[in-house]
């Protein structure tokens, strides 16, 4: 009798869940669309940023940023892949290789970005820091970056501006002194 009781009160035990892929966690962030630098709202824009048009994609923690439409003559702008995962890894800095590590902040508010490369003839070791923040309605995407080149220090911080389907990608002339 006490084996048919063990018996029925194994049975009742839940089953346990079957073993499966474990599914990726969605990012805090996602930073996919096309973005129009606000050159106002910006500091310290690189020449080679003026104007710049970014189209990003991003599948989970995969992020690929192409340069949109640019104008006439434009080419400055390349291609450029991430993996947000805190894991290192080797990347094309320039005209160096360099390490690259990206993670979601603690707060999960964040990207935050460290690029070090090595010293080419031009210059010595560089590192890079940066924190890419959202808007909480996602149209106002913020890159500050810091960068440390032979113990000189510089900073950006550039504000790009979400842009709808409707809106034209092509940046508009900055309005002239009055008159």
């Amino acid at each position: 009798m006490r084996r048919l009781a063990f018996a029925v009160a194994l049975l009742a035990l839940p089953a346990a869940a079957a073993p499966g892929p474990t599914p990726t966690p969605k990012p805090p962030l996602d930073f996919s669309g096309t973005w129009l630098l606000d050159e106002r709202a910006s500091i310290s824009v690189s020449p080679k940023m003026k104007g710049a048009v970014l189209i990003v994609e991003q599948k989970g923690d995969r992020i690929r940023i192409s340069p949109g439409p640019q104008g006439p003559g434009k080419i400055y702008l390349v291609a450029d892949e991430l993996v947000v995962d805190g894991q290192s890894y080797e990347k094309n800095v320039g005209d160096a290789k360099g390490i690259a590590t990206a993670r979601w902040s603690a707060d999960g508010k964040a990207l935050e970005l460290v690029v070090t490369s090595e010293p080419t003839d031009k210059r010595g070791r560089a590192v890079q820091t940066a924190r890419w923040t959202l808007s909480a309605d996602r149209s106002t995407w913020v890159r500050e970056t810091r960068t440390a080149v032979d113990g000189k220090q510089s900073g950006t911080r550039l504000v790009f501006r979400r842009q709808t389907a409707a809106a034209s990608v092509t940046p508009s002339p900055r309005p002239g002194p009055k008159k």
